[in-house]
C-alpha cells in the first residue's frame, strides 16, 4: 500500500520474548533509578499492578506501561 505521497504505508507488529525481555529489563532499570530502595519483588508487583490485560490472537497478554511503573516507584520513595 502507498500513502498520498506514494510512500510505502506499512505498519509492522513486533512481539515475542526477544522483544519483550529488553523492554521489561529497561522498565525495571527505570523503576530502580526512580527508587533505588525497591526490591525486585516490589518492582515486579508494581509492573503487574500497572499492566493492562489484552488479547492477541486468542492469547492473554499483559502490556506494561513504563511511565506508570516509574510514577508508582516514585510514590514509594
Amino acid at each position: 500500500r502507498k500513502d498520498s505521497k506514494n510512500q510505502p504505508n506499512v505498519i509492522t507488529v513486533i512481539g515475542g520474548t526477544s522483544f519483550a525481555a529488553p523492554y521489561v529489563a529497561a522498565t525495571i532499570a527505570l523503576a530502580k533509578q526512580a527508587n533505588p530502595s525497591l526490591s525486585l519483588k516490589e518492582i515486579t508487583s508494581i509492573i503487574n499492578s500497572t499492566s493492562t490485560l489484552a488479547n492477541s490472537k486468542g492469547v492473554a497478554i499483559k502490556i506494561i506501561n513504563p511511565e506508570l511503573v516509574v510514577e508508582e516507584a516514585l510514590k514509594r520513595n
